[in-house]
């Protein structure tokens, strides 16, 4: 398999023992080639994947890091994209529901398109070449409550805004607990959604300027439950005059939720 240099610095020290006893040396990362020609530019430069392994010296440690990077053909890093993972459920799920809110988020895929990030990448490496430094993104999703008849789940979003910016994002879901079928948020609630709404938004100040868009940008996959509180995520462009995104929390306002959707206590 064909590999290149290292292109990044070594990424600390790790213990690696030996038959002498244990010491400490210094891992390296490699790539090695995943996939040819994944893109084609608009100025007819190609990109190549390549996954991170890393590796120490004087030892057959070969482990992948779980990201892929995207480079040209000089080695020159675009992106670098965090592999997807299914969601972290805890085990005392059923097989099926578990199965099947893993089938649902493998159907959805990345919430984001990294061809257009790698297109981004370009247009700012060819302004700077010298001063340019790689794009990143990742998703990630796990569970962040249980209830006696739900399962809520949230997708954290992290995204390049260019050079070393960054911005992030969740996005809320729930699921039965007994099939693992999607739930729309509203019908968890004890009141209509209009209700549910001024109550989710009751601790931003009615004299404030951004509740009105706020109230009118709010959509089911924006709230995220957990087990002791609430979060509101409004992704950038969401809300006029936001720069990285809004993300509010507060305590699950009472009566919001219908009994049965009421998140237990961690235990």
């Amino acid at each position: 398999m064909r590999k290149i240099a290292v292109l990044m610095a070594a990424l600390g020290l790790a213990a690696v023992l030996n038959g002498c006893g244990s010491g400490l040396t210094q891992s390296q990362q490699v790539l090695e080639m995943e996939a040819e020609d994944v893109l084609v530019l608009s100025d007819g430069q190609a990109v190549d994947c390549w996954r991170e392994y890393e590796t120490f010296p004087d030892t057959d440690v070969h482990l992948p890091s779980g990201w892929v990077d995207y480079c040209l053909e000089d080695g020159t890093v675009l992106l670098r994209e965090q592999d997807l993972y299914p969601p972290a459920l805890p085990e005392t799920l059923p097989e099926q529901v578990r199965q099947s809110i893993q089938n649902h988020y493998a159907r959805q895929g990345r919430r984001y398109s990294a061809e257009s990030l790698l297109q981004g990448a370009y247009a700012e490496y060819k302004k700077d070449p010298a001063g340019f430094s790689p794009w990143m993104a990742r998703q990630n999703t796990w569970e962040t409550a249980l209830a006696e008849q739900v399962v809520y789940v949230v997708t954290d979003v992290t995204l390049p805004l260019g050079g070393r910016e960054q911005t992030s994002y969740q996005v809320g879901a729930a699921f039965d607990r007994t099939t693992g079928e999607k739930l729309s948020f509203w019908s968890l609630c004890a009141v209509p959604e209009a209700e549910a709404k001024e109550m989710l938004l009751g601790q931003v100040d009615p004299e404030d300027p951004r509740r009105a868009p706020m109230l009118e940008a709010l959509t089911e996959d924006m709230v995220v439950i957990a087990s002791d509180h609430y979060r509101i995520s409004y992704p950038l462009g969401t809300l006029p005059g936001e720069e990285l995104g809004t993300l509010l929390s507060g305590e699950l306002p009472e009566g919001l939720l219908q009994p049965w959707a009421v998140p237990e206590a961690q235990s």
